[in-house]
């Protein structure tokens, strides 16, 4: 049968669904000046849009909800009915997720490949899924430690630079990257080397003494 959940699943082990993601209440990058009117949350793609959240989701200034007239979810810009005044401070309660599926998608197509499935992940057996799901994870670690770097640069300005706790999170990522790396190649040497028992011969011998007459 194809493998027709196989994003499904990674979705699940990599923690990114439509719920795992829950921001609450957290500040908002841009300038509070009482004249601008454009801001961004940290994380991008949004799965809450603010222009139609409701409680308790959306933006709030000095922890009143505000009104958004325009919200672009992947890069997290969003522009707020009313400037806010110098001195207050905005915050916002999203769910977010790391990827898009034709992403995941271009993941586990990479797995079939490195398991000389083909070019595409529908076919892989039963047995060789969980490699696939590992080594997908692999490149989804790898690419979000890449893609946090980016985001960090160009997100904070030389004058705030983020904290060595944030940069540690870069760190982490290619570190599970690596892990998910070695978990897959464990999983499908397991599949292929007869459940467990490596390079064991196909057949044993016994060998013994012919006593004299």
């Amino acid at each position: 049968m194809a493998w027709t959940n196989a994003i499904v699943e990674l979705r699940t082990v990599l923690s990114d669904g439509d719920t795992d993601k829950n921001v609450w209440r957290k500040r908002c990058l841009g300038f509070v000046n009482g004249t601008n009117v454009l801001f961004k949350t940290f994380e991008n793609r949004r799965i809450t849009n603010f222009t139609t959240a409701s409680a308790p989701f959306g933006v709030f200034v000095n922890g009143v909800a505000a009104t958004i007239t325009a919200d672009d979810v992947e890069s997290g810009q969003f522009t707020i009915s009313a400037a806010p005044a110098d001195g207050s401070y905005l915050e916002a309660t999203y769910i977010h997720r790391w990827f898009i599926d034709t992403e995941l998608d271009t993941f586990l197509n990479n797995a079939s490949q490195w398991l000389q499935y083909g070019a595409t992940y529908a076919n892989i057996a039963d047995g060789l899924q969980d490699a696939a799901i590992k080594y997908a994870c692999h490149q989804a670690y790898q690419k979000l430690a890449v893609k946090f770097a980016l985001h960090l640069s160009s997100t904070y300005k030389m004058e705030d630079v983020p904290s060595p706790e944030v940069k540690d999170i870069q760190k982490s990522y290619e570190s599970l990257s690596d892990q998910y790396k070695r978990w897959a190649k464990e999983s499908r040497d397991e599949y292929y080397s007869r459940a467990g028992q490596g390079l064991a011969p196909n057949r044993a011998y016994a060998f013994g003494s012919i006593r004299k007459p």
